[in-house]
């Protein structure tokens, strides 16, 4: 697998955030979820 580094930028994705890290999973083996002052 390929040293990818992910970063995803967020805002009020409680309800998909996990399917996004499960598949995002497959493709990096650093990922930084920055939250952006979601509300949820």
């Amino acid at each position: 697998m390929p040293n990818w580094f992910v970063t995803l930028p967020v805002y009020n994705e409680k309800t998909h955030i996990n399917q996004v890290l499960d598949e995002v999973r497959h493709f990096a083996q650093t990922i930084v979820v920055v939250d952006d002052g979601s509300t949820d």
